[in-house]
């Protein structure tokens, strides 16, 4: 899956990156995984599909759908996953096909998300650098470590049997 066909149906540090209200300044550095969750008893677990037995589906539980990808935060220069929502999925993708911004792969620019209300009403504005720049020796090397979004919402996937020593 890319940016130009991004799926709507449905390292460095691994720290998780949360967008926060107002401007969010990241380059992406990997193409997105679709991943979809459901909320049951206060926690999201990954929908597995109704075919493999997932229990949210099962209780008839609608999917919440994000896009798995890896990001630079540049707030601290790290390495983080992110779960981009619809919009900015949408933004990107628009971006990607377009004349003056068009990548394959990942953009050669950063980028910078505005987040603006909370819950149900958050809206997100995607605003493209001006110029392309290159990412530095140490976030290439990071970036060539990443694992696939693919291959991490597979995994997710996949009910993990708890042994006696996992403490959860």
């Amino acid at each position: 899956m890319g940016w130009k066909d991004p799926d709507f149906s449905g390292i460095g540090s691994t720290e998780f990156f949360k967008f926060k209200d107002g401007n969010n300044h990241i380059r992406v550095v990997s193409s997105p995984a679709v991943i979809a969750k459901h909320y049951i008893d206060g926690s999201y677990m990954v929908c597995r599909g109704v075919d493999e037995g997932c229990d949210g589906c099962a209780q008839l539980n609608k999917a919440s759908v994000r896009w798995l990808a890896w990001i630079i935060d540049r707030e601290d220069a790290l390495v983080k996953k992110v779960e981009f929502p619809y919009t900015v999925v949408k933004a990107l993708n628009e971006l990607a096909v377009s004349k003056q911004y068009g990548f394959d792969e990942v953009p050669a620019y950063d980028i910078t998300v505005i987040r603006k209300g909370e819950k149900l009403d958050t809206e997100y504005t995607v605003l493209p650098d001006r110029k392309d720049t290159a990412l530095s020796k140490f976030e290439a090397e990071d970036v060539a470590l990443l694992e696939d979004p693919e291959l991490i919402v597979e995994r997710m996937k996949t009910p993990q049997e708890k042994t006696a020593k996992e403490p959860f």
